[in-house]
């Protein structure tokens, strides 16, 4: 297990994506009359600039919110900053559709995902809630016990 975290703290890396400069790139004009059909154009603009938690540096560059779900859940074992870090990273502005969707994966932006990245969301928050309650029953039990 320590190794799987190890890689998976290891494997973080910066991610830079202008979409709004990447479609001008490949011709995206939404006023054409008509338009060519380019990937992500309904997400122009989304400006992503953070480190993320990513399945492997070498064969993933990019991120997916599904994937990040999951790991936000592993790494909050050793690191739960980071994962929640992570799950609110998908929610800001700059990432999320103003519709509200969250980004699927770069290649398609506007996959539909299940919920996963709100199961994990209530999972590290009940399993703080968790490790909170027994810190206090344990601190609780000490304080009364030197009185």
């Amino acid at each position: 297990m320590r190794q799987a975290l190890a890689g998976m703290l290891w494997s973080k890396q910066y991610y830079y994506f202008d979409a709004d400069k990447w479609l001008k790139e490949h011709g995206a004009n939404p006023w054409a009359s008509q338009p060519k059909k380019i990937r992500n154009m309904e997400w122009f603009h989304m400006q992503n600039d953070n480190i993320i938690s990513m399945p492997d540096k070498w064969e993933y560059p990019w991120y997916a919110a599904w994937d990040l779900a999951f790991h936000a859940v592993a790494l909050s074992i050793v690191d739960s900053d980071f994962a929640k870090q992570q799950l609110d990273l998908m929610l800001t502005p700059l990432y999320m559709h103003p519709s509200g969707q969250i980004p699927a994966y770069e290649w398609n932006f506007s996959d539909v995902n299940p919920p996963v990245h709100a199961w994990a969301s209530i999972f590290l928050y009940l399993t703080e809630q968790s490790l909170r309650d027994r810190e206090m029953s344990h601190f609780s039990s000490e304080s009364l016990e030197s009185c």
